[in-house]
C-alpha cells in the first residue's frame, strides 16, 4: 500500500530551508513512499531566476555534505543515513504550464528527491541536517 503524508511545511522551512537564501520558498514537501517500501522526500522550491547561481551552488553544496554523510545505495551501511537515490531537477516555473505557448514567471523551480531505504534514515537525515547545517 502506498502513503502519501504531508509534513508540516512551516516546520520545515524554519529549521531546514536556506536561512542565508531568503528569496527561496519551499512551495512543497511531501514525504512519501516509493513503490510501497522505500520513503521519500520530495521539496519544490519557487526562486528568482536573478538568484540562480546562489541556489546552484546551495544544492551542490548539498550533494556534496549528502555523499559525506549518508551511506550510497542498499548495500552500503558504512553509516549515516542509507540513501537510495538523490536528484534535484530544475526548469522555468510557467504561470500556465498547459497554455500554448506557456508563458514564464521569471522564477525557476527546482525539484528535489530524496529515496532512502527506511523512514528511519529520513529522521536521521533531519536530525544530522539540523545539527551540522542549520544555517540552511
Amino acid at each position: 500500500m502506498k502513503t502519501n503524508t504531508q509534513l508540516n511545511i512551516n516546520t520545515l522551512e524554519e529549521n531546514h530551508a536556506p536561512s542565508r537564501r531568503p528569496f527561496s520558498k519551499m512551495t512543497s514537501t511531501v514525504v512519501n513512499v516509493l513503490d510501497g517500501t522505500r520513503p521519500c522526500i520530495h521539496s519544490v522550491w519557487s526562486v528568482p531566476a536573478s538568484e540562480e547561481a546562489t541556489i546552484d551552488a546551495f544544492w551542490k553544496e548539498h550533494e556534496v555534505w549528502m555523499r559525506t554523510k549518508h551511506s550510497m545505495g542498499p548495500l552500503n551501511t558504512t553509516g549515516g543515513p542509507r540513501l537510495l537515490q538523490f536528484w534535484i531537477a530544475k526548469g522555468a516555473e510557467m504561470e500556465d504550464p498547459m497554455a500554448q505557448p506557456p508563458v514564464p514567471t521569471g522564477n525557476i523551480l527546482y525539484i528535489m528527491s530524496e529515496a532512502y531505504l527506511e523512514a528511519a534514515d529520513i529522521g536521521m537525515h533531519m536530525e544530522q541536517c539540523g545539527a551540522e547545517k542549520g544555517e540552511w
